[in-house]
């Protein structure tokens, strides 16, 4: 390509948050020369320096005078006038967007950026401008050749010898009028186009006198041109050739425009064509329409996500899909197409007449052409189905690494659990015998880094207080009495791993210091030794006693609970989440049934009832005893309340009936529990609580609760 062309497009970027300039320019792929501006002004100053940008990406808000106030100078200006203009924006923008269109800017951006759509755009208006650059500057050039070439005649005889030469022909060649007679016409031609002339020469007759060939002469400069000639026979009576007039004209000028438009265009195809490649790779669904609805183009990855994209036939109206669906789609193109109305990340259900119902985030915005003008729309469709419901699975999931329950605690609990096990650091879990102390301690391991490591389980009440100490950190042979080996202590097993320390409340206070001396420096000491060893372990420990009033009483070391308490988890008891019991409930029965063999149906009412307004003083441990009693007694089928423990059957007379309301306290928190769970949605609350509209907004009413 003639070198002429190649230079450094240029694009300035505005915007006074220099963090988005710098996004924007790494969102940029192509090889631009970038400069920023962080106000209107500094803007202003950039466009009307010597050298101003080829685009600019011009933020709307900025403090100083905003994008519009900017784009209306540069409209003004004739030097800058023609310099296409993307805006960035973050409002809901259809009237503004309608306004910056009407001031002539190319196009918008929304926040927060989408890179791919970002340098997509960019490069289509930077290949355009180019482009148009490139014909303009052919365009003057070639005129240049059209308006100051002079033709060359001359004349030859049969064998070519010159016998008149115009000063046109004589400047070309450097040469007069006698230096040319009498000299051969094929002289400054090569070998192989001298053949090629004197071929189509010899093709000439009265009835077709006339050819035209084009061919490569050196003129006297030494330079190689390309010459068009158009020779005409002349034939005198009897047919006889007489000579030969030429008339030549220098298409140097216009070869070289050809081959610079030529491979423009192949640039230009290689440009559509990645562009279509992007068209094709993004994942999302794309529908570009004309002005009139008609269908321009689809992506291949609308036919996963629409069904009826495979009815859609390029040229065709995009409303003729009306019946097969909702049509929300359509809706959102006739939107802009006749309102000028652009939607982003719109959220819709959609569903044909034979699949299953979808969620989907639509997206609008204009086609337009080089003068900015709507040409037609474009729709990007995601299907966020997956996202929606993994989003309502994290809300009311029912289990975390084996710990069963969907209420409100349990949930938080699951999140803390979930950023706990992404550290080292250490964490005392706090609880109410049964409430499940080790299974979040397992919960916490499995789901670290160290879950190949081991995990190593220490009950502090049940070593006796003289053994503790070698039973954590090992002895050497000879330490104390007895000790008639080195042994291997628990923290030197856990090496990797992590160690547990239930019931750490119960251990002594000399203890005490030397565990914090481990969780403070990483490292212990074997009794009987003084080199000190690594301790590559995180500690978990847990207790069911209140350990600040321990440490009020001075029964516990202040600085040891502090240094335990890092991260904390208290386990709410199981009065406090009895919307988790039939959960439970199934669980545990399902896992009876596997140990006795039987097939349960499940448990009768009034078991159910007992269950949820027993107080459940041993919690989820208590829970498990009594189904596991009850699935061992009942032969299968459904559990009764004849399988349950005495302690439980004895209390049928004390509890209400199936068919009495439960405790305004216990039944206000499973309406909050149930409003939280679905995102204080009403309909599917009370489908949750399986009451019907009508009851549920009673108790709302009833309990004061503000929705």
């Amino acid at each position: 390509m003639d070198n002429h062309f190649i230079k450094q497009q240029k694009i300035l970027i505005v915007d006074d948050e220099p963090g988005n300039i710098r996004i924007l320019a790494e969102a940029l792929t192509g090889s631009y020369k970038l400069t920023g501006a962080t106000s209107g002004q500094e803007a202003i100053e950039c466009i009307t320096s010597e050298s101003p940008p080829d685009l600019i990406l011009l933020d709307i808000i900025m403090p100083d005078m905003d994008g519009y106030k900017v784009l209306e100078i540069l409209r003004a200006n004739k030097n800058t006038r023609d310099i296409p203009v993307i805006f960035i924006t973050a409002m809901d923008k259809d009237a503004d967007e309608v306004r910056g269109f009407e001031m002539g800017a190319a196009d918008y951006i929304v926040k927060p950026f989408n890179p791919v759509i970002i340098d997509a755009r960019v490069r289509t208006l930077m290949e355009r401008k180019r482009m148009e650059e490139k014909l303009r500057e052919s365009e003057k050039r070639y005129r240049g050749v059209v308006e100051d070439q002079t033709e060359l005649i001359c004349r030859f005889r049969a064998g070519g010898t010159l016998t008149f030469v115009n000063d046109a022909y004589c400047r070309c060649f450097g040469k007069t009028p006698e230096d040319l007679i009498g000299q051969k016409f094929l002289t400054f031609m090569s070998e192989e186009d001298r053949k090629d002339m004197e071929e189509h020469l010899d093709t000439l007759t009265p009835g077709n006198p006339v050819t035209t060939t084009e061919h490569q002469v050196v003129n006297a400069h030494g330079e190689i041109r390309w010459h068009q000639w158009t020779g005409r026979a002349i034939f005198g009576t009897r047919d006889r050739l007489i000579e030969f007039q030429s008339v030549g004209r220098d298409t140097t000028d216009r070869r070289r425009t050809e081959e610079s438009l030529k491979e423009a265009i192949q640039e230009k195809e290689a440009s559509q064509a990645k562009l279509e490649a992007v068209f094709r790779s993004i994942p999302e669904g794309i529908v570009t329409v004309d002005a009139q609805g008609r269908i321009i183009q689809v992506n291949e990855p609308l036919e996963d996500i629409c069904p009826m994209s495979r009815q859609i036939i390029q040229g065709e109206p995009l409303d003729r899909l009306s019946g097969w669906c909702s049509g929300q789609c359509l809706k959102v193109l006739n939107q802009l197409l006749e309102k000028g109305q652009t939607v982003s990340e719109h959220n819709v259900e959609c569903a044909d007449n034979n699949q299953s119902e979808k969620r989907l985030s639509l997206t609008s915005s204009p086609l337009l052409d080089h003068q900015g003008s709507v040409i037609g729309a474009m729709l990007v469709i995601r299907d966020i189905t997956r996202l929606v419901e993994l989003e309502i699975k994290l809300q009311e999931r029912g289990s975390f690494k084996n710990i069963i329950g969907k209420s409100e605690p349990m949930q938080r609990l699951y999140t803390l659990l979930e950023q706990f096990s992404k550290t080292d650091t250490t964490v005392l879990i706090t609880g109410e015998t049964g409430t499940g102390k080790e299974r979040v301690m397992e919960a916490i391991h499995y789901s670290s880094h160290r879950s190949e490591k081991p995990l190593v389980l220490v009950n502090c009440a049940m070593l006796a207080e003289n053994l503790i100490e070698s039973e954590l950190f090992g002895h050497v042979k000879g330490a104390f009495t007895g000790a008639d080996r080195d042994k291997v202590g628990r923290f030197q097993t856990a090496q990797g791993g992590t160690i547990f320390l239930d019931e750490i409340g119960e251990l002594a206070p000399h203890l005490q210091a030397k565990l914090l001396r481990v969780l403070e420096y990483k490292e212990f000491e074997r009794v009987g030794e003084s080199e000190p060893r690594k301790a590559d372990v995180r500690v978990i420990a847990a207790t069911n006693v209140d350990l600040a009033k321990r440490v009020q009483q001075k029964q516990f070391r202040e600085d040891f609970y502090y240094r335990l308490k890092v991260f904390s988890v208290q386990l709410p008891p199981l009065r406090e989440r009895v919307g988790d019991i039939p959960l439970l409930v199934k669980h545990f029965m399902d896992t009876g049934a596997k140990i006795a063999g039987k097939q349960f149906t499940g448990i009768s009412d009034k078991v159910l009832n007992i269950f949820m307004h027993y107080p459940w003083p041993g919690n989820v441990r208590e829970l498990k005893n009594a189904v596991e009693y009850a699935s061992v007694l009942c032969p299968g089928g459904t559990i009764s309340v004849s399988h349950l423990p005495s302690e439980l059957r004895d209390l049928r007379q004390n509890v209400p009936c199936q068919n009495q309301t439960p405790s305004g306290n216990s039944e206000k928190k499973a309406i909050v529990d149930a409003l939280n769970r679905t995102k204080w949605n009403k309909t599917k609350a009370a489908k949750l609580l399986d009451i019907s509209r009508g009851t549920f907004y009673n108790r709302l009413h009833k309990y004061e609760i503000d929705v």
